[in-house]
């Protein structure tokens, strides 16, 4: 091995891409300046390129202050090519030869959406939930609900929209109890982090038939199932607009008195902002006098 494939060599095992000149002067060991010049001069281009915009070192003969390492790619290029030329046309084929390294980035999307394309391109006309759809395209039901911001970025770069997917969520719903027989009624929904609280509360809306809880028109009980609640995708917002006709006029929270039970709170406040969510203060009075008894029964 020559001193300049030893050099290559050094330079790849660097832990950035870009490298300063004086940690590339050190990273080579040149005996002098002018043998180090020399060394630069050989491997830009082969194995690195000056940086125009890092200005000059002020030495004579003078080097750039920065330089970027070429990292070896991991891909070959003629395999890739090949690759590209076999998309279905609809994918940005011309875009994808003129930037190899990206199609790199986005193979593992691209070609199985491009083979299902191929395979079955009129089943997009058909709608199907996203695990189907995903296991269809990926073999793996998960992936498009795990990869849904990376899948529509680079379906965005190929000139289409998550839409041409053809797929809808289907999120597992709540734990909910309707406290009326009507369908189409409004009133509040409740949200309960307290199972026991929760059962408690259906089994006597159940056995009394209750139409409303401390006065207010409670329609609907909801199980929070801790941070459930919180979660963005497919979450409060969407299960009410899927399951239930009328907007709820109130959407009351109530939580244990702990912590965690107000930072849920919380969280539930910032992920659902347009939602009429607010503490239910019964509840929340009826905690405190009961904790101010035991505490007395305690002493």
């Amino acid at each position: 091995m020559d001193q300049i494939e030893k050099y290559k060599k050094a330079l790849d095992g660097f832990s950035r891409t870009i490298i300063r000149e004086d940690e590339l002067f050190k990273l080579l060991g040149c005996a002098s300046y002018d043998a180090y010049f020399q060394c630069v001069q050989r491997l830009v281009g082969e194995k690195i390129q000056p940086i125009a915009a890092s200005g000059m070192n002020g030495r004579i003969p003078a080097l750039n202050n920065r330089y970027r390492i070429l990292k070896p790619r991991p891909y070959q290029e003629e395999e890739l090519l090949s690759e590209i030329k076999g998309l279905y046309p609809i994918l940005s084929v011309n875009a994808y030869l003129q930037d190899i390294d990206r199609f790199y980035k986005h193979r593992s999307i691209i070609i199985p959406l491009s083979r299902y394309l191929w395979g079955d391109r009129h089943s997009f006309d058909e709608s199907m939930s996203i695990n189907e759809r995903s296991f269809a395209v990926f073999g793996n039901e998960k992936y498009l609900a795990q990869e849904k911001q990376l899948v529509e970025s680079i379906l965005d770069y190929n000139g289409l929209t998550w839409d041409f997917l053809n797929c809808y969520s289907t999120p597992e719903p709540y734990f909910n109890w309707r406290l009326s027989g009507d369908d189409k009624a409004s009133g509040a929904a409740l949200i309960l982090e307290n199972k026991d609280i929760w059962y408690t509360l259906v089994k006597l809306s159940g056995e009394l038939g209750l139409s409303s809880i401390f006065d207010e028109k409670i329609t609907l009980l909801i199980y929070g199932e801790g941070n459930k609640i919180t979660r963005s995708q497919d979450g409060l917002d969407e299960f009410l607009i899927r399951f239930f006709e009328k907007p709820f006029e109130h959407i009351y929270y109530a939580g244990d008195l702990d912590l965690e039970g107000i930072q849920i709170y919380r969280r539930l406040k910032e992920i659902q902002p347009l939602l009429p969510i607010s503490p239910f203060r019964p509840i929340y009075a009826e905690m405190l006098k009961w904790a101010g008894q035991h505490k007395g029964n305690n002493g």
